[in-house]
């Protein structure tokens, strides 16, 4: 669960991206990641612009409701589900994990801290493991 406070710095974080285009963000994000598991390049099928603007869409609703996160619960559910189908692997999410991470600390380079690490890695665990689970089930957490 997240802390109001790591609520807060997220949401500070991310609106300060609202004028940064969002191709930009995704092409540092997913060059990051294919460089850390290249194997993964082949389940991108989508225009690289239109996967951009979809990673950013997503975590922008995601930040817009990290207070009501349960709301989405269903929805994120449903994400990871469509995740499986394209191929993605429990072991995918920790290189996705550390390429938003890099990509975040690259754009907030000079106010990004520990305390914003913190936070974002919270976040991100709390989705990843929520999708985990859904797709996978509890017992994938062992491998």
């Amino acid at each position: 669960m997240l802390t109001e406070k790591q609520i807060k710095l997220i949401k500070h974080s991310w609106g300060e991206l609202k004028g940064v285009d969002p191709v930009l963000i995704g092409d540092v994000f997913y060059r990051k990641l294919f460089i850390a598991i290249p194997e993964v390049k082949r389940l991108f099928t989508n225009d690289k612009e239109e996967q951009s603007k979809k990673l950013v869409d997503t975590l922008t609703l995601i930040v817009a409701r990290l207070e009501r996160i349960s709301e989405l619960t269903d929805d994120i559910k449903q994400l990871a589900i469509r995740h499986v189908n394209y191929g993605v692997t429990p072991k995918h999410y920790e290189y996705v994990g550390g390429a938003l991470i890099w990509t975040l600390k690259q754009v907030f380079r000079t106010t990004w801290n520990e305390e914003l690490e913190a936070a974002w890695l919270s976040c991100y665990t709390l989705l990843a493991n929520t999708m985990i689970d859904a797709a996978y089930g509890k017992s994938v957490e062992s491998d």
